[in-house]
């Protein structure tokens, strides 16, 4: 999907680390982009 390319960049300070997450096509379809993806996101990880 434009922009997405259905992953999500997780960063994590307190252990210095970082991991790339697969976001479900579903998902990116059902929330499209800004506040509702961005809400997805932070309640899944």
């Amino acid at each position: 999907m434009h922009g997405y390319h259905g992953k999500a960049l997780v960063i994590n300070l307190s252990e210095r680390s970082h991991r790339w997450d697969d976001i479900p096509q579903g998902v990116l379809r059902d929330f499209i982009g800004g506040i509702g993806l961005g809400t997805y996101l932070l309640m899944t990880t």
